[in-house]
């Protein structure tokens, strides 16, 4: 039986990966030249005749603790004095460097204006981690909007409009039917209807939105679940003691209530 949270599970198609190519070396920037590879090799398909649509999905490490970062990407963010906020931002910084070499090698592969990209998070900010979810109230692992609502964007030269802000309420089970409908797929089986297409309403923001409610989670112990609809949302269950606002540190802020 294992007895230590912390063991060495760093795995390429389910085989352990060691070497000087990968010990030492920071994840967010193996996971990029992994999906360099994946791209470049999709290209010699091609070349082949091997021509058909395909995904990628690319779950960084980053940014989740433990709060690790080359001191490279420490340089030229703001110096917070609450060192999980600083080494934070400075892996949100990593981050950064690494989308925006998936993007370039895109481009270099001529995929970029026939790509869809989606940036996103499963959940919101770890506060006791560097996180900060202001002005939603929670953090991670609680049902506030805080703590389940992420950020995030959609990126395509296929989109109809670009530059705007859109307030839709989008699921996390939606994706699917959002992506397979852009590729022009919408047969879809049973087990993936879960979710709804929301490509038209995010590709033109002046189509209504599709969805007006939101079941949050489900949990049983301790139970727990939440449900929105419109601008109503209730929690039911186990109350939990982060149920406050928590304010950013590191400039004089302190943790509390607002």
């Amino acid at each position: 039986m294992c007895t230590t949270w912390w063991a060495y599970d760093f795995r390429l198609n389910g085989e352990i990966l060691r070497g000087a190519e990968v010990e030492g070396k920071y994840s967010t920037d193996l996971f990029v030249n992994r999906a360099k590879a994946i791209f470049e090799d999709q290209k010699r398909k091609d070349t082949q005749g091997k021509v058909k649509p395909w995904f990628t999905y690319l779950s960084f490490q980053s940014v989740h603790d433990p709060l690790q970062v080359p001191s490279s990407y420490k340089r030229n963010v703001c110096q917070y004095k609450d060192q999980p906020r600083f080494i934070y931002s400075a892996m949100v910084s990593s981050l950064d460097h690494a989308v925006d070499r998936v993007v370039k090698s895109l481009k270099e592969t001529g995929y970029y204006d026939n790509t869809i990209i989606v940036f996103t998070t499963d959940n919101g900010g770890a506060v006791k981690m560097g996180g900060n979810n202001m002005p939603l109230r929670g953090t991670k692992g609680t049902l506030f909007e805080g703590g389940t609502r992420g950020i995030g964007f959609v990126h395509s030269p296929l989109l109809e409009k670009t530059g705007y802000t859109n307030h839709n309420l989008i699921h996390a089970v939606d994706w699917l039917p959002t992506l397979m409908s852009a590729i022009g797929t919408n047969n879809l089986a049973t087990s993936a209807l879960d979710g709804i297409n929301q490509w038209q309403s995010i590709s033109n923001p002046s189509v209504a939105a599709p969805r007006d409610e939101i079941v949050y989670n489900i949990k049983e112990k301790p139970f727990m679940a939440a449900i929105r609809m419109g601008d109503y949302k209730m929690i039911w269950g186990s109350r939990t003691q982060k149920n406050i606002w928590v304010p950013c540190k590191g400039r004089g802020a302190q943790h509390g209530t607002v």
